[in-house]
């Protein structure tokens, strides 16, 4: 489902939808640096990722993934020497292939699956754990995931940006924050698990305000949230109801007149939302857990060279695109930082990716992750409680910090 992938994912970008023209500048290609290729016996990954299905379809993550695979592979070294390889399998979120697409990666001999973006990670999970697999991802989607022996999420996801919004309500002295979302499982089950415990951990009262799915025009749900005076509200909406509860909320205020600062999912600036709801209306929302594009800094940039020598169709903007390029180039960070040599197995991965430090999340505005089961020690497949925060500005991303939600996140999910 849709909704959940939005409420769980970490991929928060403000996406303008389809292939279009890559924003990339042949100037930048110095910025793959040296040419050195990889050479010798192929490093098999498998690579999971939601592709011709009639729901959840996201091609351009793969072929980005690919682009990075394609970089390393000429100028990096590919991975510990040699050339990485993308074993793919195109997950229809059909209920039925995610369990074919997992048998496949065991029975084809990878040393690891990267998560790119499916609605149903659960038959990986299960499958690559019960052959010693690991499974990588930019966030986790299942309580299986959090604690994984052989899980390993470069970010804290739904905990990252819950956290993260806790942090800020903090920083800025907030007490009363309320949730505006669809009354989806999706939606309660991640407030109750996990919002609940994080916001009560930070002394921040949190308020739950649901709207049926298929709600034509929101606006009561919305008074109802904002005659609470919350100080800040998280909107979890799919997009036609994310059309009417953000102008709603521009439009709307507290009973005291002041307006809560709204964060909001990637849903929420998609093309099908930013066609219709008007630019001034997202003026200043906040956009949490942001991985993408951002600016001119060196990681855009190499972005954008990478995408224009090995994906020149792609639009660098897009939303979707850039996360089969993180999810590909952290690991690949993470193994070559950890000095792999040799052929590797899954046993090697996975103690190479133990190994690794303060690994440079790419398009992360200077975030890092360590994988050593310690950043957030309750949920050891976790890799940082880190997480990017963007600020809206004509409903485009515009100004970035990195927020680290580590501490609140550890006490508020201590191990018994």
């Amino acid at each position: 489902m849709l909704l959940l992938s939005a409420v769980l994912a970490v991929t928060a970008a403000c996406g303008s939808g389809g292939d279009g023209p890559s924003a990339g500048d042949p100037a930048d290609a110095h910025l793959l640096g040296t040419p050195n290729k990889a050479t010798g016996t192929p490093v098999r990954i498998g690579f999971a990722n939601a592709d011709g299905g009639a729901g959840a379809n996201f091609p351009t993550i793969g072929q980005s993934a690919q682009a990075a695979a394609a970089y390393a592979n000429d100028y990096l070294g590919g991975i510990g020497g040699h050339p990485l390889q993308l074993v793919t399998c195109d997950d229809r979120s059909d209920g039925v292939s995610a369990a074919q697409c997992a048998t496949k990666f065991v029975n084809s001999g990878v040393v690891g699956v990267l998560h790119g973006s499916v609605t149903d990670t659960q038959p990986y999970v299960s499958a690559l754990g019960a052959a010693h697999i690991p499974w990588m991802a930019m966030s986790g989607l299942t309580p299986a995931e959090f604690t994984g022996e052989r899980v390993f999420l470069w970010t804290a996801g739904i905990l990252g940006q819950l956290g993260g919004i806790a942090k800020y309500a903090v920083d800025h002295k907030f007490t009363n924050v309320g949730v505006i979302g669809v009354n989806v499982p999706g939606v309660t089950a991640v407030m109750n698990s996990f919002g609940t415990p994080i916001f009560n951990a930070a002394g921040i009262k949190l308020k739950l305000t649901l709207i049926p799915p298929g709600t034509p025009d929101p606006t009561p749900q919305v008074t109802a949230a904002l005659s609470a005076s919350p100080q800040a509200v998280i909107v979890y909406a799919d997009a036609p109801t994310c059309r009417g509860v953000i102008p709603a909320l521009a439009d709307g205020s507290a009973p005291d007149g002041k307006k809560p600062v709204v964060f909001i999912t990637n849903v929420c600036v998609g093309q099908s939302v930013l066609q219709t709801v008007p630019a001034a209306d997202f003026e200043g929302v906040q956009l949490p857990a942001y991985v993408g594009p951002t600016g001119s800094d060196g990681e855009t940039r190499l972005y954008d060279a990478v995408l224009h020598k090995y994906a020149p169709k792609l639009n660098v903007l897009d939303g979707d695109t850039s996360h089969g390029y993180v999810v590909t180039l952290a690991m690949i960070r993470a193994l070559n930082g950890a000095g792999v040599t040799g052929d590797l197995t899954s046993d090697t991965l996975s103690a190479a990716l133990r190994k690794a430090r303060d690994v440079r999340l790419p398009l992360g505005n200077g975030a890092t992750f360590t994988c050593d089961g310690k950043a957030i020690p309750t949920f050891r497949a976790m890799c940082s409680g880190q997480l990017v925060s963007a600020t809206l500005v004509d409903a485009r991303p515009s100004s970035f910090d990195v927020i680290d939600a580590t501490d609140l996140i550890a006490r508020s999910f201590r191990a018994s």
